[in-house]
């Protein structure tokens, strides 16, 4: 009876002993299984972000839609269907905004890619169109090396490389490739 009782012990000592290493998983097993990127992100659905300084409206940013990802080494918002962005002057009227099909803000570096159908318009008529725009919120720039047209009130000029004040105010054009007057009566 005593050896029945010791056996016992043992046998079900061994199946709890294999039940609890079996139920081990690979960490990296688990890892390719779940995207922590998946896991991490916050939706939010018809968003209006608005930057200030000392109580001072200085950036309206409208979204259909804002994708916040928590991922701790790269966090960013992407802004799969588009933005605005109003870019608000001291006497906080609208001196420039900014539309784009789809961006990214990179939090780290204080940087948004704006891509696909990019225009920039200005209080003053001026209106920049490319496909690639980098706005540096640190630096308070817009700039791109890529294509870029430039409509002003009396010219078309196209050229690579482009780099303006966050308002649109002072801006240049890097590699101008062609220049081409324009009736501003007619500007179609």
């Amino acid at each position: 009876m005593n050896r029945l009782l010791n056996f016992r012990n043992i046998f079900y000592s061994l199946i709890l002993g294999i039940v609890l290493f079996s139920c081990e998983n690979d960490l990296s097993e688990v890892q390719q299984f779940v995207v922590e990127d998946q896991v991490a992100i916050e939706v939010g659905e018809g968003v209006e972000v608005i930057y200030s300084d000392s109580g001072r409206i200085e950036m309206k940013v409208t979204a259909p839609v804002l994708h916040r990802h928590l991922d701790r080494l790269n966090p960013r918002r992407t802004f799969p269907n588009g933005l605005k962005v109003l870019f608000i002057g001291k006497d906080q009227e609208v001196e420039s905004w900014l539309v784009g099909k789809k961006a990214t803000e990179y939090e780290n570096t204080h940087q948004t890619i704006i891509r696909d159908s990019v225009v920039v318009f200005n209080k003053n008529g001026e209106k920049l169109e490319t496909d690639h725009l980098i706005w540096d919120q640190k630096n308070g720039l817009i700039y791109t090396d890529q294509l870029v047209r430039m409509t002003t009130i009396d010219k078309r000029i196209w050229g690579y490389g482009f780099e303006a004040d966050r308002e649109f105010k002072h801006w240049s054009i890097k590699a101008v490739k062609g220049e081409l007057k324009i009736d501003p009566n007619n500007l179609n």
